[in-house]
Formats: structure tokens, C-alpha cells, sequence
């Protein structure tokens, strides 16, 4: 069996494709000059990825929005969603999410007069734009506070809204929701989700059903509690409680919904005032809810801000854990629902100081968002965002073509060509190189040394013999990600100096006056072409280049009227004296 191995083009060696636990290198996103806290994130169906940041580089925090459009390689520059005022106005807390219309919204806290309320903007144009600024929160007192908002559009096309309606010097109050069109102009009224012991919560929507899900203080003990409307907003099933007993503490429970309105929560559990504990549940809208699972940890502490998302066939949890005053995020990863979980959360950790973390989904893959304080205490960069993509879903099998051997005929070219369209999954984090080599076996795995970088689509082989080969090609990623192989098969039949499967126009039809002749010899000769018109009239003659290899020749035929034209080659064979002539047929259009 002949083999042919590729090689790089920049030097002679292969080189072998290297994998990490599926996390991207971390980018930093903001510069402040002061600092920046992680708001939110969310993406478009697009692969738009949105971002909102509390950001203090004018020494008033306000709330910045940025976007990075589907593989693109940087942010666009900042744009304030809050208003900005010489320091009456102070923004805090914020949520964003989208919908399947390149809509973008955003809310966030802002403080006026020593209270806060709750404002919003909508974008129509993936965040290119926004409108104005419109009060979808608001207490009606100076003693109480709209805090801690959250937004939501389900697949009807509904905007909801959800805040913390809290006391100045409370650390508890009650969940309020509104319900409305998606400019937020037209709103439901204020209705309560909570009681007013309410300290914690989140909204989340599915394909019919929408969840809320809060902590609340019940006697002695802090409760995770959801609720469930399948109504658009209109009503709210009976309170549920998500922790395993009621004499047990349930810290700040996170939700995510899937399309199906499954419902996937976690939260924090401890006997004490803190959670030790990472905890999960999976609501099945049709069976009910699985029993509670406890996530693995290593990490010595506590643990809390816990976030959740579901990636394809798997669920990513992330947390913080502070152990010693060493604040990391960490991670683990089911691929079963959550019944069962990695032996530990050693799968990623970032930094020191880290807070506020954010998961999304884009298309199977996560993307983690969090604040990162410098270990050395630097005050320059004290706080700012980071970011980073946790991808390990294998890229797509490649689509092979052959301009020179069309798969399954025949061939008398011995020097083949191959192309490939072989992108990474969506939203992957891109295609690192290729495998690939020809053999005389239909499916052999070309194995993941690659001989091609990511940006090369294109291979060729040369003084292949008669025969059938298979071109075998794998993408694989930079996160060390292999793909399905592809396999494509040639026959090569070169019996002929002169092959008429290698005589061609192109472009054709010819329309801009220049006729591109090629034909492929395999030996020296002596290379002749006429034409003729459509009645069988000759119009002309012209001796031709006799390379071995692939020729091309350009003709002016400009003054020629439209219609269909014949050109015969006849090539003599130099040593032996061997005749071969073909006829072929091509349109002119103008």
C-alpha cells in the first residue's frame, strides 16, 4: 500500500496537536482605570456575545455595555446605558439577555437621590443601537429600594421583568415582577413573587413555562424556594422548595431553563450563615423533580454564587469558593443530567480575588465570565472582567471536493488536488490544523499529526499511480478537539498522454472576451487548437504551450458575437509521434 504524507509548508516537520481541560486562555475584557465588576452576560442567536460591566473609570460607577460579534477577535469599544451626570447618578447591579430577533435588553440599578430604581433598554439591532432609558422600577418610596433587577423575553415574544424591592437598611425584601411588551412601554403591574423576607432570586424562561427562583428567610432558616407560571406571567403556581430539608440553610439559588421547560437550579447549603456546600436539581416538566445532588468540591471553605447552564448533552456548574480569603472560581461538569458529577472541581480555577461569576451557552459550548482582583493588590487594575470558553465539543466531519477528480469518475490526471470546507462547531473556539494523507484504503484514520494549519484548505499529491486512493482529512481544534474524519476517493486511470477528462473552460460560459483554455499532458508535445461555430464553420487555429502538467492558455476573443462555440485539440506526441484529439463545446454571453 502507498501512503503520501503532507507536510508544512513553513518548515519540514509535522506538528502534533496539543489539548488543555477545554478552557480557553483567558482574555481580559475591560481596562479600567479605576476598577470594573462583572454585570452580565448574555448571547445572540447569532453568536453575539453582550456584555455588561459596572465600570468606575470616571470615579461614578455606570453601566457599560460591549459586544463581540461571532468570530470576531476583540470587543467593540464601551457604550454607557446608564445615565451619566456629574455624580448624582450612581448605577449598580444589572442583567441583559436576548432573544431570537437580535433584540438585546438591559436593566440595571440606579441610585437618584439616595434611592434606587430600576431602568431599561432595549436594542433591536444585536446591540448596535439602544433606545432610550425607561423607569420600570420603582418603589414610590425614599425609604425603599428597587435593587438586584433581572429581565427575561420568552419565546412569545414577552418581556419580564423581576427586581428586590428592599429597605435602605434591609438585607431582606420581596420580589416584584412585571410583565409587557418587549419596549417596555406597556407593563403589567407590580405584583409580588416573594414575602418580604426575600433576599436572593432569579428569573428564568423556557419554551411555555417561566420560573422564579429566591431565597427567602422561613423561622430560623434561610429557604430556596421556586415558582413555576405557565401562563406567560399571568399567574404563579404555589411556592417549591429546592433545598433538601427545612432545617437546613439555602443560599442564592441560580436557574436555567431549556426549551423543553427543564429546569436546572443550584444554590449553596449550610448549617451555618454560609453555604459549604454546592447543591443541584434537575426539574423534569414531566416527571418532577429528581432528588437533590450534592456537586463534588476539594476546595477547603465556603462557597457561594453558584451559577448553572446546560452545554449540549452536559451541565456546567460554576461557583466561588473562599478559602482563606483566597476567593477562585470553580467548576465541575456532568454529562448526565447532574445525577452524578465529577470526582472533584478540579477542572478550572481562576485567580485570586475572584467574583461575580456568569455562564452562558452558545450553541454547546460555555462561555465564563467573572471579576478578577490582582493577587498583588495592584489598585491600577484592582478589579476587571475576564473571560473565557470552555469548549470540548469535536468540529464537523469536512466536506472533501476534487477539481481534478471529480469523486467516482475517472481520472487520467496523476497529480491530484483536494479542497475541504471544515469549520469548527459553532461558536468553537477554531480550527487549529489538519490531519490528512492518501492511501488505497477507503477508511483510514489519518490520526491528529497535523500537516496543514487552520487557515489552509487545500492539498496535492503528486505521480500518484493508476488506481483507487482515499483522501482521509480530520480538523481538529485549538483546544486539541478532534473531528470526524472525512474520506474522499479518486480514480486514477492515466492511460492516456493526452487525458480528454483534463480539457476545460473556465470560467465558463465566457463572458468577459478572454477564452482560459486548460488541458493536462503527461508527456512532451506538440499542441494545436481550432475553432468553430455552432454550424461547423472554422474560425481559427492557434499552437499551444506543451508543459507536462497542467497548461493554461488565455485568448482574446472579444469581437466574437454570443453563442455556442466547438474547439478540437491535436496534440502529436513528440517521442513516439502518438495522436490524441478532443472536441468540446463552450458558450460565449455577454
Amino acid at each position: 500500500m502507498r501512503t503520501f504524507l503532507m507536510t508544512m509548508l513553513v518548515g519540514s516537520l509535522a506538528w502534533s496537536a496539543y489539548a488543555v481541560e477545554f478552557w480557553s486562555p483567558e482574555e481580559q475584557v475591560t481596562n479600567s482605570s479605576v476598577w470594573a465588576h462583572n454585570g452580565a452576560e448574555a448571547v445572540g442567536p447569532n453568536g453575539t456575545l453582550h456584555m455588561l460591566t459596572c465600570d468606575c473609570r470616571t470615579g461614578i460607577p455606570h453601566i457599560y455595555y460591549q459586544r463581540k460579534p461571532d468570530n470576531s477577535a476583540s470587543w467593540s469599544a464601551f457604550a454607557v446605558l446608564s445615565l451619566e451626570s456629574s455624580g448624582t447618578v450612581v448605577a449598580g447591579r444589572s442583567a441583559i439577555c436576548t432573544d431570537a430577533n437580535q433584540g438585546v435588553y438591559a436593566v440595571w440599578e440606579e441610585y437618584y437621590g439616595g434611592t434606587a430604581s430600576i431602568y431599561f433598554r432595549r436594542s433591536t439591532d444585536d446591540g448596535l443601537t439602544w433606545s432610550s432609558r425607561v423607569k420600570v422600577g420603582d418603589t414610590g418610596s425614599n425609604l425603599i429600594n428597587a435593587a438586584y433587577p433581572d429581565v427575561a423575553v420568552d419565546l412569545q415574544g414577552v418581556l419580564h421583568l423581576a427586581w428586590l424591592q428592599i429597605g435602605q437598611t434591609a438585607t431582606a425584601g420581596q420580589v416584584m415582577y412585571r410583565k409587557g411588551s418587549l419596549d417596555g412601554s406597556t407593563l403589567s403591574p407590580a405584583a409580588a413573587l416573594s414575602g418580604t423576607q426575600a433576599a436572593a432570586f432569579k428569573l428564568a424562561v423556557g419554551g411555555t413555562a417561566i420560573f422564579a427562583a429566591y431565597q427567602e428567610t422561613s423561622g430560623a432558616f434561610q429557604q430556596v424556594k421556586f415558582k413555576i407560571s405557565r401562563d406567560n406571567g399571568d399567574s404563579w403556581g404555589n411556592a417549591q422548595l429546592l433545598a433538601t430539608s427545612t432545617a437546613t440553610n439555602g443560599f442564592t439559588p441560580w436557574i436555567w431553563a431549556d426549551s423543553s421547560d427543564n429546569l436546572y437550579a443550584t444554590w449553596t447549603q449550610g448549617s451555618g450563615s454560609v453555604g459549604t456546600q454546592v447543591m443541584f436539581r434537575y426539574y423534569d416538566h414531566q416527571t418532577g423533580l429528581a432528588n437533590d445532588v450534592v456537586i463534588p468540591t476539594t476546595s477547603a471553605g465556603t462557597c457561594f454564587s453558584p451559577r448553572i447552564v446546560a452545554q449540549g448533552n452536559k451541565t456546567v456548574a460554576a461557583w466561588i469558593n473562599n478559602n482563606g480569603g483566597n476567593l477562585q472560581t470553580r467548576m465541575n461538569v456532568s454529562s448526565n443530567l447532574g445525577l452524578s458529577w465529577g470526582a472533584s472541581d478540579g477542572g478550572f480555577a481562576a485567580g485570586n480575588q475572584a467574583s461575580e461569576p456568569w455562564l452562558i451557552n452558545d450553541r454547546g459550548n460555555v462561555h465564563l465570565f467573572y471579576t478578577y482582583v490582582d493577587s498583588q493588590g495592584n489598585t491600577a487594575i484592582s478589579g476587571q472582567v475576564r473571560h473565557t470558553l470552555r469548549d470540548d465539543l469535536a468540529p464537523p466531519a469536512p466536506q472533501i471536493t476534487s477539481a481534478t477528480h471529480p469523486s467516482a469518475n475517472a481520472s487520467g490526471n496523476n497529480h491530484p488536488v483536494f479542497s475541504w470546507n471544515a469549520p469548527d462547531n459553532a461558536g468553537g473556539i477554531g480550527i487549529q490544523g489538519y490531519a490528512l494523507l492518501l492511501d488505497e484504503q477507503p477508511t483510514t484514520d489519518p490520526g491528529n499529526m497535523l500537516v496543514k494549519s487552520g487557515q489552509e484548505t487545500t492539498a496535492d499529491f503528486a505521480d500518484v499511480a493508476n488506481g483507487v486512493h482515499y483522501f482521509h482529512l480530520r480538523a481538529v481544534d485549538w483546544l486539541g478537539n478532534t473531528g470526524t474524519a472525512g474520506h474522499y476517493a479518486i480514480l486514477v486511470d492515466n492511460q492516456s498522454f493526452f487525458p480528454g477528462d483534463q480539457v476545460w473552460v473556465a470560467p465558463s460560459p465566457v463572458r468577459n472576451g478572454r477564452l482560459n483554455l486548460h488541458y493536462f499532458l503527461t508527456k512532451t508535445a506538440d499542441v494545436n487548437v481550432a475553432f468553430f461555430d455552432a454550424a461547423g464553420r472554422k474560425i481559427g487555429s492557434q499552437n499551444l504551450g506543451s508543459n507536462v502538467g497542467v497548461n493554461q492558455q488565455s485568448l482574446d476573443i472579444s469581437d466574437w458575437v454570443n453563442g455556442v462555440y466547438f474547439y478540437k485539440f491535436t496534440v502529436r506526441e513528440n517521442a513516439q509521434g502518438q495522436v490524441a484529439r478532443v472536441t468540446k463545446s463552450f458558450a460565449v454571453v455577454k
